[in-house]
């Protein structure tokens, strides 16, 4: 038996009519049929159809449930899905309500396909036209894709100061900047902490390589960081 949200009304509770109009609409047709129902939708539409329909029995059983005795193309207006649609705001966002009515509409075209459902059709476009849309995620960078880039900046600036003889001001920013890079993608430091690194202070020679020697006063938590760095950013380093 598939489950069955509480929020709807469990298919052995639908008006009888209602029972046999969704049987009929999900019947097997003739390929040369011209009315192929909903039996070509896939498994997972057929099962957002019918929680939506199911949703809005259980709304109607609660709140009016003389409808129910009525044919199901008559038992809903723009009143009762205004008070519908105030009934799903308390709990979903717009966008989660413009599907649900969408998948409603779905299942009335096919229980029903001789109304009109174009009036439901424009208010579910507008709910969704109006709906606040959830900011875009900037795409995520990993560690070693920063660690990365730091080698190549620092790379690409030892490279500028071989072709050019010097290292400009322009060029050790760009090397600065790929060690800050590199570093960070290892160890993860407050901004005050990072304005404060200085080579010889907190970042010290440790036997053949780099660590990071951080004391207690530039750490949030009071407790000094010790880290050693990796060789090939070492290397860089010395350069």
């Amino acid at each position: 038996m598939p489950f069955v949200s509480k929020l709807q009304l469990p298919f052995e509770q639908w008006p009888k009519q209602d029972r046999r109009r969704w049987d009929y609409a999900f019947q097997k047709r003739d390929i040369f049929d011209d009315d192929r129902g909903g039996a070509d939708l896939s498994p997972a539409t057929q099962k957002a159809l019918r929680a939506s329909y199911a949703q809005y029995l259980r709304f109607l059983s609660q709140n009016h449930p003389r409808l129910l005795h009525k044919k199901p193309e008559v038992r809903i207006d723009r009143k009762l899905i205004e008070e519908y649609v105030g009934l799903l705001r308390k709990t979903n966002r717009d966008v989660s309500v413009a599907t649900s009515l969408h998948h409603l509409r779905l299942a009335l075209r096919l229980i029903c396909p001789n109304a009109d459902w174009s009036w439901l059709l424009t208010i579910t476009k507008r709910i969704a036209a109006a709906a606040p849309r959830k900011p875009k995620k900037h795409a995520l960078v990993s560690s070693e894709q920063l660690y990365l880039l730091g080698m190549e900046l620092m790379d690409q600036a030892g490279s500028e100061t071989i072709d050019r003889g010097e290292a400009s001001k322009e060029v050790a920013f760009k090397y600065r900047d790929g060690v800050l890079i590199a570093v960070l993608s290892l160890i993860v430091l407050r901004r005050r902490t990072v304005a404060a690194l200085r080579i010889g202070k907190q970042l010290v020679k440790s036997g053949g390589g780099w660590a990071l020697d951080i004391p207690s006063e530039d750490v949030k938590s009071k407790r000094p960081l010790d880290f050693a760095l990796a060789p090939n950013l070492c290397d860089r380093i010395d350069l």
